[in-house]
């Protein structure tokens, strides 16, 4: 989906199965996504880009993403970035590879990479997720680029029980000394009975 404003909850009743099918993360969305526990098979590109939406109880299975992109960049399987003060991202999980193979243009750009979430700006609740998918980050790499097995950098707010069982593999160069890589997140200033 193209660059929207969307404020239609979403309710999914059951497993829905991307394999080998063409997917635009969609941007601008400000409902929110009820999985009901239900899982998304195959995805090739992140859910969503910048969001304000609330997520809850959804599982990514089988994913197979691949990120080629030039400039300033959030990217997560689930979401790139989220921006809502009354968000909330509760039981959510991610399983399989995303591979990132991105450039930086400007010594001014930021690259902000997490399993599930590349950036967090505010959030009401973040909890209760898990990554299983395996990082491969290859590019060129100027300025600051963090990298968290679940998510990349949360400015305002905490993660409470939340867990990495992913991977993360540097392949790429980079001339700059704001390379930060973590187990479950790059920069945050609360964690609570993570692992």
């Amino acid at each position: 989906a193209e660059a929207a404003t969307f404020d239609k909850d979403i309710s999914i009743t059951a497993d829905i199965d991307m394999t080998d099918k063409a997917w635009t993360p969609i941007e601008g969305y400000v409902g929110n996504v009820y999985g009901n526990g239900n899982k998304i098979k195959g995805l090739t590109a992140p859910l969503f880009g910048t969001t304000a939406a609330s997520i809850e109880n959804l599982h990514l299975t089988d994913a197979d993403i691949t990120v080629s992109e030039v400039g300033n960049l959030r990217i997560g399987a689930l979401a790139g970035k989220i921006d809502n003060a009354t968000a909330v991202i509760t039981n959510c999980s991610a399983e399989g590879k995303m591979t990132i193979n991105c450039t930086m243009t400007e010594a001014i750009d930021e690259i902000f990479i997490g399993g599930l979430i590349g950036e967090i700006t505010t959030t009401k609740e973040c909890s209760e997720l898990c990554n299983k998918l395996d990082i491969v980050i290859d590019g060129t790499y100027k300025n600051t680029i963090r990298t968290g097995g679940c998510i990349g950098d949360i400015r305002n707010g905490a993660l409470i029980n939340s867990s990495n069982l992913g991977t993360i593999t540097f392949n790429g160069s980079t001339g700059s000394t704001h390379a930060f890589s973590a187990g479950l997140v790059a920069y945050a200033k609360v964690l609570t009975n993570c692992t």
